[in-house]
């Protein structure tokens, strides 16, 4: 995991490329005897980053999200209905006129909520988000150990504020 990083820095590919190039630059000039390696030679495993996830501070739309879907689900469960299509399609006709969709009360009720929904989404979706945390899973336990021992700096060189750790 990877916190405090810049806010623009949401290019996963970017994130790939260059947590890799730390580990393979750390394990050319260290070996892996330096991370409690067998000194077998460095593979390009040892630098290979598995899996990475970029979180955004996208709460907001996360959020809306799932009330979107308890909403859908609750209208779903009043239409007594599991045909997904079918839904979706009543969704677009009640988005045009929602007294056009032949809806009862509380199915009225519950698709103005997910009408209403469905603005706010598409409002959130048009914002850009900042970039949270780097959550990054290496292919070997070398490639990990190399680039956390790359990157770590001491709290005396934080509190110090040196540029060079």
């Amino acid at each position: 995991e990877i916190k405090n990083l810049p806010k623009d820095a949401v290019d996963a590919d970017e994130w790939r490329a260059y947590l890799e190039k730390v580990a393979a630059t750390y394990l050319k000039k260290n070996g892996t005897d330096a991370l409690g390696g067998d000194g077998a030679p460095v593979t390009p495993r040892d630098t290979h980053v598995t899996c990475l996830t970029v979180a955004l501070n996208n709460q907001k739309l996360t959020d809306t999200l799932i009330a979107r879907r308890k909403v859908k689900k609750g209208l779903m469960d009043v239409l007594e209905t599991v045909d997904d299509n079918a839904l979706n399609s009543l969704i677009a006709k009640a988005s045009q006129s929602i007294d056009s969709a032949g809806l009862e009360k509380a199915a009225k009720s519950k698709m103005a909520k997910l009408l209403k929904l469905d603005g706010k989404i598409k409002e959130l979706q048009e914002k850009t988000y900042d970039a949270k945390r780097i959550f990054v899973s290496f292919e070997t336990e070398i490639g990990q150990r190399a680039v956390l021992t790359a990157l770590s700096v001491s709290r005396i060189a934080i509190s110090k504020n040196k540029k060079e750790a």
